[in-house]
Protein backbone atom coordinates (compact mmCIF):
# COMPACT_ATOMS: atom_id res chain seq x y z
CA UNK A 1 0.00 0.00 0.00
CA UNK A 2 1.59 3.23 -1.11
CA UNK A 3 -0.72 5.61 0.76
CA UNK A 4 0.19 5.70 4.46
CA UNK A 5 -3.28 7.02 5.32
CA UNK A 6 -4.74 3.61 4.34
CA UNK A 7 -2.61 1.71 6.87
CA UNK A 8 -3.08 1.61 10.63
CA UNK A 9 -0.29 2.83 12.92
CA UNK A 10 0.68 -0.69 13.97
CA UNK A 11 0.73 -1.82 10.35
CA UNK A 12 -1.68 -4.69 10.95
CA UNK A 13 -4.79 -3.20 9.35
CA UNK A 14 -5.13 -1.72 5.89
CA UNK A 15 -7.82 -0.36 3.62
CA UNK A 16 -8.12 -1.30 -0.05
CA UNK A 17 -10.43 0.81 -2.18
CA UNK A 18 -12.03 -0.57 -5.35
CA UNK A 19 -14.09 1.44 -7.83
CA UNK A 20 -16.82 -0.48 -9.66
CA UNK A 21 -18.51 0.68 -12.85
CA UNK A 22 -21.72 -0.26 -14.60
CA UNK A 23 -25.30 -0.49 -13.42
CA UNK A 24 -26.37 -1.38 -9.91
CA UNK A 25 -26.77 -5.01 -10.90
CA UNK A 26 -23.35 -5.09 -12.57
CA UNK A 27 -21.66 -3.59 -9.51
CA UNK A 28 -23.41 -6.03 -7.20
CA UNK A 29 -22.34 -9.02 -9.29
CA UNK A 30 -18.79 -7.69 -9.43
CA UNK A 31 -18.73 -7.34 -5.63
CA UNK A 32 -19.96 -10.92 -5.25
CA UNK A 33 -17.05 -12.09 -7.42
CA UNK A 34 -14.30 -9.88 -5.99
CA UNK A 35 -14.83 -10.38 -2.25
CA UNK A 36 -14.49 -14.21 -2.29
CA UNK A 37 -11.42 -13.90 -4.52
CA UNK A 38 -9.84 -11.39 -2.14
CA UNK A 39 -10.45 -13.67 0.83
CA UNK A 40 -9.01 -16.65 -1.05
CA UNK A 41 -5.92 -14.66 -2.05
CA UNK A 42 -5.12 -13.80 1.61
CA UNK A 43 -5.90 -16.97 3.62
CA UNK A 44 -3.97 -15.76 6.66
CA UNK A 45 -5.78 -12.45 6.85
CA UNK A 46 -9.28 -11.38 7.79
CA UNK A 47 -10.91 -9.61 4.86
CA UNK A 48 -14.06 -7.59 5.51
CA UNK A 49 -16.00 -5.91 2.71
CA UNK A 50 -18.07 -2.74 2.79
CA UNK A 51 -19.68 -0.34 0.37
CA UNK A 52 -23.08 0.06 -1.24
CA UNK A 53 -22.73 -2.78 -3.75
CA UNK A 54 -21.63 -5.34 -1.17
CA UNK A 55 -24.23 -4.18 1.33
CA UNK A 56 -26.96 -4.51 -1.31
CA UNK A 57 -25.85 -8.05 -2.15
CA UNK A 58 -25.81 -9.03 1.53
CA UNK A 59 -29.24 -7.50 2.13
CA UNK A 60 -30.67 -9.45 -0.81
CA UNK A 61 -29.08 -12.70 0.38
CA UNK A 62 -30.19 -12.36 3.99
CA UNK A 63 -33.65 -11.12 3.04
CA UNK A 64 -34.19 -14.07 0.69
CA UNK A 65 -33.06 -16.53 3.38
CA UNK A 66 -35.31 -14.97 6.03
CA UNK A 67 -38.34 -14.95 3.72
CA UNK A 68 -37.75 -18.58 2.76
CA UNK A 69 -37.62 -19.54 6.44
CA UNK A 70 -40.80 -17.59 7.13
CA UNK A 71 -42.59 -19.25 4.21
CA UNK A 72 -41.58 -22.72 5.40
CA UNK A 73 -43.00 -21.96 8.85
CA UNK A 74 -46.16 -20.36 7.48
CA UNK A 75 -47.02 -23.05 4.90
CA UNK A 76 -48.38 -25.67 7.38
CA UNK A 77 -50.33 -23.01 9.27
CA UNK A 78 -51.84 -21.68 6.05
CA UNK A 79 -52.85 -25.18 4.98
CA UNK A 80 -54.52 -25.80 8.35
CA UNK A 81 -56.42 -22.50 8.18
CA UNK A 82 -57.53 -23.25 4.62
CA UNK A 83 -58.78 -26.66 5.68
CA UNK A 84 -60.74 -25.14 8.57
CA UNK A 85 -62.13 -22.42 6.30
CA UNK A 86 -63.14 -24.46 3.26
CA UNK A 87 -63.96 -27.70 5.03
CA UNK A 88 -62.47 -30.13 2.51
CA UNK A 89 -59.02 -31.07 1.29
CA UNK A 90 -59.93 -30.44 -2.34
CA UNK A 91 -61.22 -26.93 -1.66
CA UNK A 92 -58.24 -26.14 0.58
CA UNK A 93 -55.86 -27.11 -2.21
CA UNK A 94 -57.46 -24.81 -4.78
CA UNK A 95 -55.90 -21.55 -3.44
CA UNK A 96 -52.51 -23.27 -3.38
CA UNK A 97 -52.90 -24.37 -6.99
CA UNK A 98 -53.86 -20.85 -8.06
CA UNK A 99 -50.96 -19.37 -6.05
CA UNK A 100 -48.37 -21.79 -7.43
CA UNK A 101 -49.47 -21.08 -11.00
CA UNK A 102 -49.30 -17.32 -10.42
CA UNK A 103 -45.85 -17.41 -8.79
CA UNK A 104 -44.35 -19.86 -11.29
CA UNK A 105 -45.59 -17.79 -14.23
CA UNK A 106 -44.36 -14.60 -12.56
CA UNK A 107 -40.74 -15.78 -12.34
CA UNK A 108 -40.10 -15.69 -16.14
CA UNK A 109 -41.68 -12.24 -16.34
CA UNK A 110 -39.29 -10.96 -13.68
CA UNK A 111 -36.45 -12.51 -15.66
CA UNK A 112 -37.52 -10.53 -18.72
CA UNK A 113 -37.73 -7.34 -16.65
CA UNK A 114 -34.05 -7.68 -15.73
CA UNK A 115 -33.24 -6.72 -19.33
CA UNK A 116 -35.08 -3.44 -18.84
CA UNK A 117 -34.46 -2.48 -15.22
CA UNK A 118 -32.71 -3.76 -12.11
CA UNK A 119 -34.76 -6.41 -10.30
CA UNK A 120 -33.71 -7.45 -6.83
CA UNK A 121 -33.72 -11.11 -5.83
CA UNK A 122 -35.91 -9.98 -2.95
CA UNK A 123 -38.67 -9.34 -5.52
CA UNK A 124 -39.14 -13.07 -6.16
CA UNK A 125 -39.91 -13.73 -2.49
CA UNK A 126 -42.15 -10.70 -2.35
CA UNK A 127 -44.03 -11.96 -5.41
CA UNK A 128 -44.51 -15.33 -3.72
CA UNK A 129 -45.91 -13.70 -0.55
CA UNK A 130 -48.23 -11.38 -2.48
CA UNK A 131 -49.29 -14.15 -4.84
CA UNK A 132 -50.25 -16.54 -2.07
CA UNK A 133 -52.19 -13.88 -0.18
CA UNK A 134 -54.15 -12.66 -3.18
CA UNK A 135 -54.77 -16.17 -4.49
CA UNK A 136 -56.37 -17.16 -1.20
CA UNK A 137 -58.55 -14.03 -1.24
CA UNK A 138 -59.59 -14.37 -4.87
CA UNK A 139 -60.35 -18.06 -4.48
CA UNK A 140 -62.39 -17.41 -1.34
CA UNK A 141 -64.53 -14.83 -3.16
CA UNK A 142 -65.43 -17.17 -6.00
CA UNK A 143 -65.73 -20.38 -3.98
CA UNK A 144 -67.91 -18.85 -1.26
CA UNK A 145 -70.38 -17.47 -3.80
CA UNK A 146 -70.34 -20.75 -5.74
CA UNK A 147 -71.20 -22.71 -2.60
CA UNK A 148 -73.86 -20.23 -1.58
CA UNK A 149 -75.66 -20.41 -4.91
CA UNK A 150 -75.42 -24.18 -5.06
CA UNK A 151 -76.77 -24.49 -1.50
CA UNK A 152 -79.90 -22.65 -2.68
CA UNK A 153 -80.61 -25.53 -5.06
CA UNK A 154 -79.06 -24.02 -8.17
CA UNK A 155 -77.30 -26.47 -10.55
CA UNK A 156 -73.53 -26.40 -10.32
CA UNK A 157 -73.00 -25.02 -13.81
CA UNK A 158 -75.44 -22.17 -13.18
CA UNK A 159 -73.99 -21.53 -9.71
CA UNK A 160 -70.53 -21.21 -11.25
CA UNK A 161 -71.83 -18.75 -13.86
CA UNK A 162 -73.39 -16.61 -11.14
CA UNK A 163 -70.22 -16.74 -9.04
CA UNK A 164 -68.08 -15.59 -11.95
CA UNK A 165 -70.54 -12.85 -12.89
CA UNK A 166 -70.56 -11.43 -9.35
CA UNK A 167 -67.51 -12.45 -7.33
CA UNK A 168 -65.46 -12.82 -10.49
CA UNK A 169 -66.13 -9.18 -11.27
CA UNK A 170 -64.94 -8.25 -7.77
CA UNK A 171 -61.74 -10.24 -8.34
CA UNK A 172 -61.14 -8.42 -11.64
CA UNK A 173 -61.74 -4.98 -10.14
CA UNK A 174 -59.61 -5.77 -7.07
CA UNK A 175 -56.72 -6.84 -9.28
CA UNK A 176 -56.95 -3.61 -11.29
CA UNK A 177 -57.03 -1.43 -8.17
CA UNK A 178 -54.10 -3.21 -6.53
CA UNK A 179 -52.07 -3.10 -9.75
CA UNK A 180 -52.77 0.62 -10.17
CA UNK A 181 -51.51 1.33 -6.67
CA UNK A 182 -48.36 -0.71 -7.26
CA UNK A 183 -47.72 1.06 -10.56
CA UNK A 184 -47.71 4.34 -8.62
CA UNK A 185 -45.13 2.85 -6.25
CA UNK A 186 -43.00 1.82 -9.24
CA UNK A 187 -42.68 5.49 -10.17
CA UNK A 188 -40.58 6.10 -7.04
CA UNK A 189 -36.90 6.28 -8.14
CA UNK A 190 -35.74 3.63 -5.68
CA UNK A 191 -34.56 0.36 -7.31
CA UNK A 192 -35.75 -1.88 -4.48
CA UNK A 193 -39.24 -0.33 -4.36
CA UNK A 194 -39.50 -0.41 -8.14
CA UNK A 195 -38.60 -4.10 -8.24
CA UNK A 196 -41.12 -4.95 -5.51
CA UNK A 197 -43.85 -2.95 -7.24
CA UNK A 198 -43.25 -4.57 -10.63
CA UNK A 199 -43.24 -8.02 -9.06
CA UNK A 200 -46.47 -7.17 -7.25
CA UNK A 201 -48.18 -5.99 -10.43
CA UNK A 202 -47.18 -9.12 -12.34
CA UNK A 203 -48.23 -11.60 -9.68
CA UNK A 204 -51.49 -9.74 -8.94
CA UNK A 205 -52.63 -9.89 -12.56
CA UNK A 206 -51.54 -13.52 -12.85
CA UNK A 207 -53.38 -14.48 -9.65
CA UNK A 208 -56.58 -12.86 -10.95
CA UNK A 209 -56.16 -14.57 -14.32
CA UNK A 210 -55.70 -17.97 -12.68
CA UNK A 211 -58.66 -17.39 -10.34
CA UNK A 212 -60.92 -16.55 -13.29
CA UNK A 213 -59.77 -19.34 -15.62
CA UNK A 214 -58.12 -22.24 -13.78
CA UNK A 215 -60.38 -22.09 -10.71
CA UNK A 216 -63.68 -22.47 -12.63
CA UNK A 217 -62.24 -25.42 -14.54
CA UNK A 218 -61.11 -27.03 -11.28
CA UNK A 219 -64.51 -26.49 -9.67
CA UNK A 220 -66.19 -28.15 -12.65
CA UNK A 221 -63.87 -31.17 -12.47
CA UNK A 222 -64.04 -31.61 -8.69
CA UNK A 223 -67.83 -31.38 -8.43
CA UNK A 224 -69.17 -32.09 -4.94
CA UNK A 225 -65.68 -32.71 -3.54
CA UNK A 226 -65.30 -28.98 -2.93
CA UNK A 227 -68.36 -28.90 -0.67
CA UNK A 228 -68.00 -28.75 3.10
CA UNK A 229 -68.40 -32.14 4.82
CA UNK A 230 -71.84 -33.03 6.03
CA UNK A 231 -73.11 -35.74 8.37
CA UNK A 232 -72.18 -38.86 6.45
CA UNK A 233 -72.04 -42.57 7.07
CA UNK A 234 -68.95 -42.10 9.19
CA UNK A 235 -70.90 -39.86 11.57
CA UNK A 236 -74.26 -41.61 11.31
CA UNK A 237 -75.34 -43.44 14.41
CA UNK A 238 -72.84 -41.65 16.63
CA UNK A 239 -74.16 -40.15 19.86
CA UNK A 240 -74.67 -36.44 19.50
CA UNK A 241 -74.15 -35.79 23.18
CA UNK A 242 -75.46 -32.84 25.10
CA UNK A 243 -76.23 -32.06 28.66
CA UNK A 244 -79.12 -33.74 30.37
CA UNK A 245 -82.45 -32.15 29.60
CA UNK A 246 -81.12 -30.22 26.62
CA UNK A 247 -83.13 -32.23 24.12
CA UNK A 248 -80.14 -34.09 22.73
CA UNK A 249 -80.36 -37.71 21.70
CA UNK A 250 -78.23 -38.76 24.64
CA UNK A 251 -77.80 -37.06 28.00
CA UNK A 252 -74.17 -38.12 28.34
CA UNK A 253 -71.46 -39.54 26.14
CA UNK A 254 -68.97 -42.06 27.41
CA UNK A 255 -65.27 -41.87 26.43
CA UNK A 256 -65.68 -44.67 23.86
CA UNK A 257 -68.54 -42.71 22.33
CA UNK A 258 -66.39 -39.62 22.12
CA UNK A 259 -63.65 -41.59 20.40
CA UNK A 260 -66.13 -43.02 17.87
CA UNK A 261 -67.50 -39.53 17.19
CA UNK A 262 -64.01 -38.08 16.63
CA UNK A 263 -63.12 -40.97 14.30
CA UNK A 264 -66.33 -40.49 12.33
CA UNK A 265 -65.71 -36.77 11.90
CA UNK A 266 -62.15 -37.44 10.81
CA UNK A 267 -63.44 -39.85 8.15
CA UNK A 268 -65.75 -37.10 6.89
CA UNK A 269 -62.89 -34.62 6.54
CA UNK A 270 -60.45 -37.04 4.99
Amino acid sequence: MGDPWLVSRDGRTGLVTVSLSGSDADRKEAALRLVPKARAAAPGMRVHASGVSWATAEIDRQGAADLLRAELWAAPLIMLLLLLTYGSWAAAALPLVVAVLAVVCCAPLLGLLTHVTDVSAFAVNAAAAIGFGLSIDFTLFVLARYREEHAKGMPRARALDVALATSGRCVFCSALVISSCLVAVAAVPVPLLRALALAGVAVTLLAALAALTVLPAALTLLGDRVDAPTRCAGCAGLPSGGPAGSGGSSPAVSPPGLRRRAWGHWRCWS
